[in-house]
């Protein structure tokens, strides 16, 4: 009976962990993919919130990297809509929410998030797993009316020997609670708007967005979009 009494648990858990997960878009991708992901997919339709989840090593993320993840959530703060939100966080070796859902309004604080995400400058949390952070995140922000993506960035973390790891992974346990304090103080700044009021502003936006599009013409358009893979191209030399 015992066991049995487990496997229905067991049983349910998997059952609530799936329904999250259906509710939340996950895509996964390689840092260089991500402007032209952000390019192709927004804005969006519906309101949207995005969890940029970046996979960490031993020795950190690859600087390499730091190009394409930042020029990408730029682009991410530039199309999607004000009240649309962003979080970041890591996992692998470090698991942590380097930035909660932050709306888009104030994309200084999100670019903020990205240099921290690359300096180190972010409390791990330890003994926790960097997905599941994300996908309880996403759900402790869930509205039916809002779309979430968990976009997965793999391959940017470094890897080394582990006695070299052991004093380069410390970095992310060293940071002042005076600083998360200060970051969360920062966030809980944004002011909300009451959601038939976003919803109308949306609206709004959308319009005058369709009426300018067609007053610069389809011909127009069709080019901007034919020579947006050369523009990314320029960008990433």
């Amino acid at each position: 009976m015992k066991y049995l009494a487990q496997a229905v648990v067991l049983f349910v858990m998997m059952q609530m962990t799936a329904q999250t997960q259906d509710q939340t878009q996950t895509t996964v991708l390689k840092a260089e993919q991500l402007i032209t992901y952000a390019a192709d997919n927004y804005p969006a339709d519906d309101p949207v919130q995005v969890y940029i989840l970046v996979e960490t090593g031993s020795a950190g993320i690859h600087q390499d990297h730091k190009f394409y993840i930042e020029q990408g959530v730029k682009l991410l703060t530039k199309r999607l809509e004000p009240e649309d939100k962003i979080a970041i966080g890591t996992y692998g070796a470090v698991s942590a929410v380097v930035l909660p859902f932050t709306e888009v309004s104030v994309s200084k604080v999100i670019e903020e998030g990205v240099q921290k995400l690359f300096s180190g400058s972010f409390k791990e949390v330890s003994g926790a797993d960097g997905i599941a952070l994300a996908y309880d995140l996403t759900e402790a922000n869930y509205d039916e009316d809002v779309v979430s993506n968990v976009i997965m960035i793999r391959g940017s973390g470094v890897h080394q020997e582990p006695a070299q790891a052991k004093s380069v992974t410390s970095v992310y346990k060293k940071v002042s609670e005076t600083n998360l304090v200060a970051q969360e103080v920062e966030v809980a700044k944004v002011t909300t708007t009451p959601k038939e009021e976003r919803q109308a502003q949306r609206v709004q936006r959308k319009q005058a967005k369709a009426a300018e599009h067609k007053n610069l013409g389809g011909a127009i358009a069709l080019t901007a979009l034919t020579i947006l893979p050369e523009i990314l191209d320029v960008i990433k030399d």
